[in-house]
């Protein structure tokens, strides 16, 4: 289990060239780096505490008489208290800790008028406008109006809330669309321990429900800046529409409670960057606009190395913690670091000399290696294959399951040609690649009834050859190879059922593979798998190459890809996973001395799939070296 980091309270200075953070720091940073820039600074951690809400439905009926839903109806002169469903139900406020418990999930009860409610849900974001190239001047405005509702949680009722539907592109829905709740939509006054905005995601891409819960809380956990997140049971009019996650909004109370201050401004980054000319497309959150702006452009300038004048002025402490990737096996930590040398731990440069030497290992030929490595190809040869990524297209619907299953829709008709398009009824069908789709795992698909989805993918063999698949659907599956009907089940069951065990026999060469899955009613699924590993792209290649033909760039794909497979490795990979490790632990330590680590030279690493890279210890390029595909960074965060 990963502990919690120590938190240096260390000052800090945003001065001379900045580095462009790439992938997912990039993302993590526009919010919290904007807030960084704009605040005075960060003070010292304070304790987390819950206030009281300022202004609540049950806090005071006779001074604050729950103000009637706006219907064509004449206002009643007075609401029913709410009946209490268990011991929180009594309280007559609920705090900022209520909102985000760990042991039960929330009870959220919304009425809203059904015209209103089929007005928001409807709504929807256009994507193109989303992402029209207006958004690189200026916000784009959100597609999603308020209406009136009335919302209890947990017991404690709010009589007068704006509620609207939320989301961008991915998490869409007209049937359980994500909600927003403003409480001080009506009452100005209205709050929960300062947050007046309340967010629930649907998990619409999360079928687990369990993301966002346990990623915030591992965050929080680490000691990271970050959101609370509960479990909340949404009920809209009586009607369940199941459990969503109860997300902090990030608003004045979260910096208050992780930085000790809500002083500043705030600016939210949506599809956006920090490119020339994009200082408008940065969202206001709150706060003093025109003169934090012009830090956003002091921050462009920077990052496209103008020199100039400190971004802050002050000093400010601050705390981070960033991720690690791991992208080949072995490599826990690909970054080094030293700091003093005339004080740095003993241990670092032995560590840094003993991974040395395994990497030397690791990539030196010797007769040995090379006799195993002819025996390995002999056996690739002969039995390994490539599998191509699939492809989908469809649904082609029928008025029958029977008319469905026995018609051979265009797919069937020639050979496969992905860049064609299909005229079906009013719709176009294109080939799609389904990123969800993976082998040995269940795709499940919609609920069109009497209608087909194909699913193509080529599979690749280096010598002729028999392929044992595994294969399942919802409901029924016709199968062909190279055009050849290999294997039909005219059956209606579920994806989780009983699966079909099929041997496919492959020419050498490509082997064009085409499925069909007929759905009855209900929920259709797909399901593929085989026990044959797939080899890289670029390696099968390289093989296919006789070895007295093969150029010096194929024979190191080659020989670079079976000393990352070789058994007689295994050990000495175990070996540098474990020395990494220790020497991450080392300069991760609180009392590390990075007083030699300066902007942009000796106080970042990088690596990439390339391998892992030495030292850093001269001249650091962020701007040339982290535009380089598969990178991170790391820093050292006070």
């Amino acid at each position: 289990m990963m502990k919690p980091p120590r938190i240096l309270a260390r000052r800090c200075y945003l001065a001379q060239r900045l580095s462009r953070p790439s992938g997912s720091l990039r993302i993590l940073l526009v919010v919290l780096a904007a807030w960084s820039l704009l605040s005075i600074g960060c003070k010292k951690e304070t304790a987390s505490t819950s206030e009281p809400a300022v202004t609540n439905a049950s806090e005071n009926p006779a001074q604050n008489p729950p103000t009637p839903q706006a219907t064509d109806e004449p206002a009643p002169t007075k609401t029913a208290e709410p009946t209490p469903t268990d011991k929180r139900a009594t309280s007559e406020t609920l705090t900022l800790d209520d909102l985000f418990p760990r042991d039960h999930v929330l009870d959220v009860q919304i009425t809203v008028s059904d015209e209103d409610w089929n007005t928001i849900r409807f709504q929807s974001r256009n994507i193109m406008t989303a992402l029209s190239p207006k958004r690189q001047f200026e916000p784009i405005d959100g597609p999603y109006t308020y209406v009136n509702a009335q919302v209890t949680i947990d017991g404690v009722e709010f009589p007068t809330v704006g509620l609207r539907k939320k989301g961008f592109i991915g998490s869409q829905s007209s049937t359980r669309p994500s909600l927003k709740i403003k409480l001080d939509h009506i009452d100005k006054k209205a709050n929960i321990g300062g947050l007046d905005n309340l967010t629930f995601n649907n998990n619409q891409q999360d079928i687990s429900h369990m993301s966002q819960f346990m990623g915030y809380a591992f965050f929080n956990a680490a000691g990271s800046p970050a959101p609370r997140c509960a479990l909340a049971k949404i009920t809209i009019n009586g009607k369940n529409l199941g459990i969503y996650s109860h997300v902090e909004s990030v608003r004045k109370q979260l910096f208050k409670r992780e930085f000790g201050s809500d002083k500043g401004t705030l600016y939210e980054g949506t599809v956006v960057d920090f490119f020339p000319e994009w200082g408008g497309s940065f969202e206001n959150k709150f706060g003093k606009d025109k003169a934090a702006r012009k830090k956003i452009l002091q921050l462009i300038e920077a990052l496209e190395g103008e020199e100039g004048d400190k971004i802050l002025t002050e000093e400010a402490t601050g705390r981070a913690w960033a991720p690690r990737n791991n992208p080949q096996r072995g490599d826990d930590d690909l970054a080094d670091y030293q700091g003093d040398t005339d004080q740095v731990d003993p241990s670092l440069p032995a560590a840094t000399a003993k991974i040395a030497a395994i990497k030397k290992t690791l990539t030196t030929p010797t007769p040995e290696l090379a006799a195993a490595q002819a025996k390995w190809e002999a056996t690739v040869i002969r039995e390994q294959i490539a599998l191509s990524p699939w492809s989908m297209t469809g649904p082609f619907q029928e008025k029958s399951f029977q008319e469905a299953y026995d018609k051979p829709f265009p797919p069937e008709q020639k050979p496969v040609d992905l860049a064609t398009n299909y005229e079906w009824g009013e719709s176009t069908l294109s080939w799609v690649r389904p990123r969800r789709l993976v082998d040995g795992i269940p795709l499940r698909l919609g609920t069109q009834p009497n209608a087909a989805r194909y699913f193509f993918r080529t599979i690749t063999a280096l010598t002729a050859r028999k392929l044992a698949v595994s294969l399942g659907s919802d409901d029924s599956i016709k199968v062909w190879l190279n055009g050849k009907l290999q294997f039909e089940n005219k059956i209606q069951r579920g994806i989780d059922q009983e699966r079909d065990e099929v041997e496919l026999t492959l020419a050498a060469g490509e082997n064009q593979l085409l499925i069909k899955i007929v759905n009855g009613v209900g929920e259709s699924g797909f399901y593929f798998n085989t026990q044959q590993q797939s080899l890289p792209a670029s390696l099968f290649t390289a093989l296919k190459v006789p070895l007295n033909e093969r150029n010096a760039d194929q024979k190191k794909i080659i020989t670079d890809y079976y000393f990352s497979v070789a058994p007689e490795l295994q050990a000495a990979r175990d070996q540098l996973a474990t020395v990494r490790q220790e020497h991450y632990q080392q300069w991760t330590k609180a009392d590390f001395d990075d007083t030699k680590w300066t902007s942009g030279q000796n106080g970042a690493g990088f690596e990439n799939q390339a391998g892992f890279q030495d030292l850093i210890s001269e001249s650091f390029d962020f701007k040339e070296q982290l535009h380089a595909k598969n990178t991170s960074l790391y820093l050292r965060f006070p």
